[in-house]
Protein backbone atom coordinates (compact mmCIF):
# COMPACT_ATOMS: atom_id res chain seq x y z
CA UNK A 1 0.00 0.00 0.00
CA UNK A 2 1.40 3.31 -1.02
CA UNK A 3 1.57 6.31 1.20
CA UNK A 4 -0.89 9.09 0.60
CA UNK A 5 0.05 12.29 1.56
CA UNK A 6 -3.24 14.89 2.50
CA UNK A 7 -3.01 18.42 4.01
CA UNK A 8 -5.14 19.41 6.91
CA UNK A 9 -7.43 22.46 7.14
CA UNK A 10 -8.29 23.74 10.80
CA UNK A 11 -11.23 25.44 10.49
CA UNK A 12 -13.22 26.63 13.69
CA UNK A 13 -11.48 23.55 16.04
CA UNK A 14 -12.66 21.12 13.31
CA UNK A 15 -10.09 19.11 10.70
CA UNK A 16 -10.87 19.76 7.01
CA UNK A 17 -9.33 17.27 4.15
CA UNK A 18 -9.55 19.17 0.48
CA UNK A 19 -10.40 16.38 -2.13
CA UNK A 20 -9.49 16.92 -5.47
CA UNK A 21 -12.77 17.98 -7.32
CA UNK A 22 -12.75 15.24 -10.43
CA UNK A 23 -12.94 12.55 -7.14
CA UNK A 24 -16.14 14.49 -5.65
CA UNK A 25 -17.56 14.61 -8.90
CA UNK A 26 -16.76 10.79 -9.47
CA UNK A 27 -18.14 9.97 -6.61
CA UNK A 28 -21.08 11.75 -6.90
CA UNK A 29 -20.52 14.26 -3.74
CA UNK A 30 -22.25 17.27 -3.11
CA UNK A 31 -21.05 20.48 -0.62
CA UNK A 32 -21.97 19.45 3.00
CA UNK A 33 -21.34 15.60 2.49
CA UNK A 34 -19.90 14.30 5.53
CA UNK A 35 -17.03 11.58 4.57
CA UNK A 36 -16.26 8.34 7.16
CA UNK A 37 -12.56 8.21 6.36
CA UNK A 38 -11.30 4.74 8.30
CA UNK A 39 -7.47 5.06 8.36
CA UNK A 40 -5.39 2.04 9.11
CA UNK A 41 -2.31 4.13 10.72
CA UNK A 42 -2.26 8.00 10.82
CA UNK A 43 1.04 9.64 11.04
CA UNK A 44 3.30 12.65 11.09
CA UNK A 45 5.03 12.59 7.16
CA UNK A 46 8.27 13.42 9.08
CA UNK A 47 7.85 10.24 11.27
CA UNK A 48 6.69 7.81 8.53
CA UNK A 49 10.56 9.11 6.24
CA UNK A 50 12.34 8.32 9.40
CA UNK A 51 10.87 4.65 9.93
CA UNK A 52 10.53 3.91 6.40
CA UNK A 53 14.70 4.94 6.63
CA UNK A 54 15.42 2.25 9.52
CA UNK A 55 13.11 -0.65 7.66
CA UNK A 56 15.65 -0.67 5.17
CA UNK A 57 17.58 -3.78 4.79
CA UNK A 58 19.25 -4.81 2.18
CA UNK A 59 20.35 -8.08 0.97
CA UNK A 60 23.86 -8.48 0.23
CA UNK A 61 23.73 -11.66 -2.37
CA UNK A 62 20.72 -12.38 -4.21
CA UNK A 63 19.80 -15.49 -7.24
CA UNK A 64 18.45 -13.97 -10.13
CA UNK A 65 16.08 -16.32 -11.99
CA UNK A 66 16.68 -14.64 -15.81
CA UNK A 67 17.06 -17.33 -18.57
CA UNK A 68 18.22 -21.03 -18.43
CA UNK A 69 20.41 -20.98 -15.25
CA UNK A 70 19.64 -18.97 -12.04
CA UNK A 71 22.64 -17.20 -10.83
CA UNK A 72 24.23 -14.85 -8.23
CA UNK A 73 24.72 -10.87 -8.32
CA UNK A 74 26.10 -8.44 -5.10
CA UNK A 75 25.57 -5.61 -3.65
CA UNK A 76 29.49 -5.38 -4.22
CA UNK A 77 29.36 -6.32 -8.28
CA UNK A 78 26.64 -3.44 -8.05
CA UNK A 79 28.28 -1.04 -6.35
CA UNK A 80 32.34 -2.06 -8.24
CA UNK A 81 29.94 -1.33 -11.44
CA UNK A 82 29.14 2.45 -10.50
CA UNK A 83 32.09 3.44 -8.95
CA UNK A 84 34.09 2.85 -12.28
CA UNK A 85 30.89 3.47 -14.37
CA UNK A 86 31.21 3.04 -18.40
CA UNK A 87 29.58 5.75 -20.89
CA UNK A 88 26.57 3.52 -21.56
CA UNK A 89 25.58 2.89 -18.11
CA UNK A 90 24.53 6.98 -18.01
CA UNK A 91 21.95 6.57 -20.70
CA UNK A 92 18.00 6.35 -19.42
CA UNK A 93 14.81 7.41 -20.78
CA UNK A 94 13.03 7.54 -17.41
CA UNK A 95 14.21 4.82 -14.99
CA UNK A 96 17.51 5.20 -13.21
CA UNK A 97 19.45 4.92 -9.52
CA UNK A 98 21.27 7.10 -8.02
CA UNK A 99 24.53 6.15 -6.72
CA UNK A 100 26.92 9.38 -5.02
CA UNK A 101 25.24 12.29 -6.81
CA UNK A 102 24.88 10.28 -10.08
CA UNK A 103 22.05 9.13 -12.43
CA UNK A 104 22.54 5.72 -13.83
CA UNK A 105 20.15 4.06 -16.27
CA UNK A 106 18.63 1.09 -14.15
CA UNK A 107 18.27 -1.07 -17.23
CA UNK A 108 22.02 -0.05 -18.55
CA UNK A 109 23.40 -1.16 -15.19
CA UNK A 110 21.39 -4.74 -15.25
CA UNK A 111 22.69 -5.46 -18.64
CA UNK A 112 26.37 -5.45 -17.20
CA UNK A 113 25.23 -7.17 -14.46
CA UNK A 114 23.20 -10.26 -16.52
CA UNK A 115 24.91 -10.30 -19.43
CA UNK A 116 22.96 -10.46 -22.32
CA UNK A 117 19.77 -12.17 -20.88
CA UNK A 118 16.66 -10.89 -22.06
CA UNK A 119 14.97 -9.27 -19.34
CA UNK A 120 12.39 -6.35 -18.70
CA UNK A 121 13.52 -3.04 -16.80
CA UNK A 122 10.79 -3.58 -13.77
CA UNK A 123 12.55 -7.30 -13.61
CA UNK A 124 15.90 -5.48 -13.27
CA UNK A 125 14.57 -3.35 -11.00
CA UNK A 126 13.53 -5.40 -8.65
CA UNK A 127 16.59 -7.13 -8.28
CA UNK A 128 18.39 -3.64 -7.69
CA UNK A 129 15.71 -2.64 -5.18
CA UNK A 130 16.70 -6.13 -3.22
CA UNK A 131 20.29 -4.71 -3.26
CA UNK A 132 19.67 -1.64 -1.98
CA UNK A 133 19.25 0.33 -4.66
CA UNK A 134 16.15 1.71 -5.23
CA UNK A 135 14.49 2.57 -8.85
CA UNK A 136 13.83 6.25 -9.66
CA UNK A 137 11.91 7.29 -12.65
CA UNK A 138 11.74 10.78 -14.13
CA UNK A 139 8.27 11.55 -13.58
CA UNK A 140 7.84 11.00 -10.44
CA UNK A 141 10.26 14.08 -9.62
CA UNK A 142 7.91 16.65 -11.38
Amino acid sequence: MKPVSIELEKINEKYYLNIPKAIVELMGWSEGDVLLIPFYEISKKDDYARRMEIAKVYKNEIEVNIGDKPFKITREQVIELLENPTPDLFNYRTAFIEWEGEKFGSKAVCKKLFGQREFNTITGEHYLKQLGFPPKRKYDLM
